[in-house]
């Protein structure tokens, strides 16, 4: 660098800090996404984790997780005596079933947050009437993000919940990693499965499960969507999501049946408890917070803070008069 140009910012220092809209534009962001992906994170994260086209690899290749989860399927098919399909269907759902107390807290967080929106978009109305007459400083900024920083606190919301659905993807990986190459190490998969699909190494011959997969997985996601409030972002995921929901029939066609029968258990479990979730007594069993409507939201929006009105202070006589 020249003479009088700053050296660069240490490695590993902190980041620079927002430049557009400031501490409270970055929270709105932050919040923006959230809400936006909170609908359809499930569904992403399991397609994004399990439909990599990769080789089976051989045995000597596999993970130990992988090989757990096809230990813990071929223990349940020889303990309970039951073909392959039915015990791939049973450990997905019971997978499942213990991962759900992640949903339900989700569930809780999406609820608070969609009725803390409309006190977050008053202040982000106040923001961007200040920046329009160019009266915005950064103290009203720290001002702005300190008045939404109370407002998640007062409705108990957290952001880093978003992040929970993320934290399954290993178990994901480690479904589909373990039903592609389950035939690697136990041969008698091929003659597991059921009806029309008794291979479950090979794919699907009238494509039945690929489309119910994927049907499936549609109706989670709408059901899921249901009563949520709609902006742009959401929509445009949705719109996304859709797509793929098509889309996913198409390109994992010729995928290994016993891929698609842990998918199809999977998202029949999940519409299950989707639609269990959206039950109002269930919801209020589990503590979740009831999610106001879209009147009830327009209303908060168009109210006005109260102010508490003192009562002038009044006397029988001129108290400065003796």
């Amino acid at each position: 660098p020249g003479r009088g140009t700053p050296p660069p910012p240490p490695r590993g220092g902190p980041p620079p800090p927002p430049t557009d809209g400031g501490a409270a534009g970055l929270v709105a962001q932050v919040r923006e996404a959230a809400e936006a992906a909170n609908t359809t994170i499930y569904s992403a994260v399991e397609t994004v984790a399990t439909t990599s086209p990769v080789a089976a690899g051989s045995a000597e290749e596999l993970w130990w997780n992988t090989k757990a989860m096809q230990d813990l399927m071929n223990y349940v098919h020889l303990g309970l005596d039951i073909p392959w399909w039915a015990s791939i269907a049973i450990v997905t759902a019971g997978a499942r079933i213990f991962l759900s107390p992640m949903l339900i807290s989700q569930q809780k967080n999406t609820a608070r947050m969609t009725n803390a929106r409309p006190e977050l978009e008053k202040v982000e109305k106040e923001v961007e009437n200040l920046r329009a007459s160019g009266k915005v400083t950064p103290a009203a900024q720290r001002e702005a993000a300190s008045k939404m920083s109370a407002i998640y606190k007062k409705h108990n919301v957290n952001l880093l919940k978003v992040a929970l659905p993320i934290a399954q993807a290993p178990i994901f990986i480690s479904f589909y990693f373990a039903t592609t190459s389950l035939a690697t190490r136990y041969p008698d998969v091929a003659a597991g499965g059921f009806g029309w699909f008794i291979d479950l190494s090979v794919y699907d011959p009238y494509f039945v499960l690929p489309v119910t997969s994927a049907i499936t997985m549609l109706l989670t996601m709408e059901l899921n969507q249901k009563d949520q409030p709609v902006n742009a972002k959401s929509a445009t995921i949705m719109k996304f999501m859709r797509f793929m929901c098509c889309a996913i029939a198409v390109f994992t066609a010729k995928f290994p049946a016993g891929v698609h029968v842990y998918w199809v258990a999977n998202n029949f479990v999940g519409l299950g408890i989707t639609a269990a979730l959206k039950n109002n007594g269930i919801r209020k069993i589990l503590d979740i917070p009831k999610v106001m409507t879209e009147k009830e939201r327009e209303e908060m929006k168009r109210a006005k803070p109260k102010v508490a009105v003192k009562k002038p202070v009044t006397f029988a006589r001129d108290p400065t008069k003796k």
